[in-house]
């Protein structure tokens, strides 16, 4: 199972740099994956409605699995140093991974979002943003 090694690969790995960084007294937030989309977005919204270029939450969710896996995995053996903060139902509802909502373009490409879409998703991290920075 490739996706088995890839997670013991990023989960030793990973640790290892937690190691690293809790040795220096600090605290780690892990911003999980987003997600792939489909088609390059803003290229896509030129020519196709928002919901056409917009990605199916499942397959997505199955390409983030082995990420995840290996960074619960880590976060579980660091309980006072580690979190991870996952964007996806910010990014998705229950069926799409939004390449645009409302007037707001959600991804530079395919994979990375716009500046736009990273201050709309500040709310919902803030809460781990204090705790990495002792608040």
């Amino acid at each position: 199972a490739p996706h088995a090694l890839i997670s013991v690969d990023l989960t030793q790995a990973l640790g290892r740099v937690v190691a690293g960084l809790e040795a220096q007294g600090l605290r780690i937030l892990i911003v999980a994956p987003t997600h792939i989309m489909p088609r390059l977005v803003p290229q896509c919204l030129a020519r196709h409605s928002a919901e056409d270029c917009s990605g199916l939450r499942e397959p997505i969710e199955l390409l983030r699995e082995p990420a995840m896996q290996a960074l619960h995995k880590v976060a579980v053996a660091h309980p006072d140093t580690v979190r991870i903060w996952d964007p996806i139902d910010q990014l998705c509802d229950s069926r799409l991974c939004l390449a645009q909502r409302g007037d707001t373009i959600m991804f530079t490409d395919d994979l990375h979002v716009t500046a736009t879409a990273a201050r709309q998703l500040l709310p919902a991290a803030e809460a781990d943003l204090r705790w990495l920075v002792g608040h």
